[in-house]
């Protein structure tokens, strides 16, 4: 994805692959890397998946790496609405204060 000057977010590339490995992924970004004439990214984003963050950090060795909030939302619901129950709701309330928090003094 890539942000233009009106603020719009438009897709670069989509890839279909065999299997989600960090050599196939290695393979996908040298070929972007390629197709951008050797432009890293400002940041990466992924979904967690083990062999693109493994393909990223080689690849795009000095680019900062982050986790969807999506799926990390996705993940905490999965696993921790039952564990907390009734808790959950405060819970959701506190990790979005801290998600939503614009400054380290804030955050702390």
């Amino acid at each position: 994805m890539i942000k233009d000057n009106y603020g719009k977010f438009h897709n670069v590339a989509n890839t279909l692959v065999e299997d989600e490995i960090a050599f196939t992924y290695i393979w996908i970004l040298q070929c972007l890397m390629k197709a951008t004439n050797n432009i890293t990214p400002k940041v990466f984003w992924t979904d967690s998946e083990l062999g693109l963050i493994n393909a990223a950090t080689h690849v795009f060795s000095t680019t900062p790496h982050f986790y969807c909030l999506f799926h990390i939302w996705q993940n905490i619901t999965k696993y921790l609405k039952i564990k907390l129950g009734t808790k959950f709701h405060s819970f959701s309330k506190a990790f979005y204060l801290c998600r939503n928090t614009l400054s380290i003094e804030l955050f702390e």
